[in-house]
């Protein structure tokens, strides 16, 4: 991601957790605490996120930086960490999907409201049927 495009997301960053902070503290911060805990948190992130950029940046770490990138690059194009990292995703899959069938059941027999053991439903459903079309477009582009 270039500069300009980094910056350009960090504002509305930036923007999104001052608003979220001025909307909780105008309205009243005992009604609004979850919209003044995001709003900080959402300005945590952005302060990280430049401090972070600007320590990289610094003359005196340009060498490390350009052999990180250089690490990255070449470790992003290896064939077998592309493969381990496509195997890992399969595995990941599978197991979050037999998560989800077990919090379905679990929830079943514990008797928690409709809703809830529907949502656990449509998410097994909806995750599923993603992997499917995901799979059939993969093929054919590939």
């Amino acid at each position: 991601m270039n500069n300009s495009k980094r910056w350009v997301s960090w504002t509305l960053l930036g923007l999104a957790g001052g608003g979220a902070v001025a909307a909780a503290l105008l309205n009243g911060l005992e009604q609004n605490n979850y919209l003044f805990s995001l709003g900080c948190g959402l300005l945590g992130a952005l302060a990280g996120q430049i401090i972070r950029t600007l320590y990289w940046a610094m003359p005196s770490r340009r060498e490390e930086r350009q052999r990180r990138l250089k690490e990255q690059e070449i470790s992003l194009g290896d064939e077998r960490k592309i493969m381990l990292r496509q195997l890992s995703g399969y595995r990941m899959n599978q197991i979050m999907f037999f998560v989800n069938f077990l919090l379905c059941l679990f929830f079943g027999l514990l008797k928690a409201p409709l809703y809830v053991t529907a949502t656990m439903a449509f998410v097994l459903v909806f995750q599923y049927l993603c992997g499917v079309i995901l799979f059939h477009r993969y093929s054919k582009t590939m």
